[in-house]
């Protein structure tokens, strides 16, 4: 999960190799919903570009996706894409420098760079990312990044979680759902039943609904109730 410590070892790896490049920037660390954690602007750097660095890192992070991907689903035409961020959130930006956080295959937050220009600020969330997680990330949002191997720090197909924490395309089979009569008839409603293999399509922005394919139809779930059912991860 997302926590001070590691926010920080994320703000020190970028500092470091900004510095080691010659530029300056500020970078920003927020949560799973966006609610920032750590923001640093290096001496010298405009003012504005920690306000933006912490748009592009709550962006990534409520929409699971690059900041510069949000724009796709506005209207290209349409001034500013369409979004009118002013009447529910005034921090969506779909300017490129954001990038989401997965950690076991699990949304924990985003982070956020705003320096030079955007693609540079891209490449560097890349790259801070690939040294403190280990693994090269995808621009699409999608692929698993792990944190480099501890022994406290395992990811093996077989662990056992709850539906919401598995990450977009990965599959997990039904172990038990948790709750009462009635979060089990609703399940079971959908097709949902123990033994069975769900896959996770996509996760909606904003903690919106999880759509999933199972028995080869798609069904949206709310995160509550995703929470009840019990997987284990698979391949």
């Amino acid at each position: 999960m997302m926590n001070l410590e590691l926010a920080k070892n994320l703000l020190q790896t970028g500092l470091k190799k900004a510095k080691g490049t010659g530029r300056v920037c500020s970078i920003a660390v927020v949560d799973e919903s966006g609610w920032l954690i750590a923001l640093h602007r290096m001496d010298g750097t405009p003012i504005p570009t920690a306000e933006l660095a912490r748009d592009k890192a709550w962006t990534a992070a409520v929409f699971r996706m690059p900041s510069s991907k949000v724009s796709q689903l506005g209207d290209s035409k349409a001034h500013g894409y369409g979004f009118n961020a002013q009447n529910w959130n005034d921090r969506l930006t779909t300017i490129p420098g954001g990038l989401p956080i997965r950690e076991d295959g699990q949304l924990i937050g985003g982070i956020g760079v705003c320096g030079k220009a955007p693609d540079e600020d891209v490449k560097l969330c890349q790259s801070i990312l690939e040294e403190v997680f280990g693994k090269q990330v995808d621009l699409r949002g999608k692929k698993r990044i792990v944190r480099k191997k501890t022994q406290d720090n395992k990811n093996e197909a077989g662990m056992v979680t709850t539906l919401d924490r598995i990450y977009e395309n990965g599959q997990a089979r039904v172990v038990d759902i948790r709750g009462g009569p009635g979060v089990r008839q609703r399940l079971s409603q959908m097709g949902i039943h123990p033994g069975d293999v769900i896959t996770i399509l996509r996760f909606g922005a904003l903690r919106g609904p999880i759509l999933i394919e199972i028995h080869g139809s798609q069904v949206a779930l709310g995160r509550g109730i995703a929470s009840k059912v019990i997987v284990e991860e698979m391949e």
